[in-house]
């Protein structure tokens, strides 16, 4: 059976010089992105499995104190900017990239949506139907991953390089540009993998990653 758990020890224990590649590193064919989609899903995963409702799993999140804050830190750090050449705040993408791992293993792990090796497209295992009144705001917040234009810069900046000759992509603006502050997030949102000794996640990375993919 598929274990959370194991999966964010994973990420946790193992440098990151090994496994930012197998997430980020660009693929040649299609053989090379669907094993990089199975990175995290396994094909005994999910297949069978009943997709649950994005507001539900953004409830279980919410719950979690961890959850919640790393959930804050990626709304933070990947949050589509207009004003920025990278759509990243600050052209920040290894920021981006580090709060996007911190959620691997979470109630919102997210992945890639298929092994196309030419196109990034990442989602959340979860869908919008049955809503109801709610449906947009769902919708709202499952593209903050699926039309997130400074996440796929910064995966396409560590799988390229910075003269990769890759465009940055864009997108239309979403929740993150509401004007004020996640509603995922406090005044005041927590550092980045802040936790109580006790609390098995821990830091992923000590510095910035720098892209290392040959």
């Amino acid at each position: 059976m598929f274990s959370s758990q194991a999966l964010r020890q994973f990420f946790e224990r193992v440098p990151w010089e090994l496994t930012y590649p197998l997430l980020f590193c660009s693929c040649p064919d299609q053989a090379c992105a669907e094993r990089r989609r199975r990175t995290i899903v396994p094909s005994c995963s999910h297949q069978e499995r009943h997709r649950p409702g994005c507001l539900e799993l953004r409830h279980a999140c919410r719950s979690d104190a961890l959850c919640r804050s790393r959930l804050a830190d990626f709304h933070m750090n990947c949050q589509m900017t207009p004003h920025t050449a990278t759509s990243c705040p600050h052209d920040n993408y290894h920021g981006c990239l580090v709060s996007y791992v911190g959620l691997i293993g979470s109630d919102v792990t997210p992945n890639y949506s298929d092994s196309s090796p030419s196109n990034i497209s990442l989602s959340l295992w979860c869908g919008c139907r049955g809503t109801g009144s709610q449906e947009q705001e769902c919708d709202a917040f499952h593209r903050d991953f699926t039309h997130n234009s400074c996440l796929k810069n910064a995966i396409q900046s560590f799988g390229y390089g910075s003269e990769g000759g890759i465009l940055p992509v864009t997108e239309p603006s979403s929740t993150f540009l509401g004007g004020g502050p996640s509603p995922l997030s406090s005044p005041n949102p927590p550092p980045p993998y802040t936790a109580a000794p006790s609390n098995p996640w821990t830091p992923l990375v000590s510095s910035p990653p720098a892209q290392t993919c040959r």
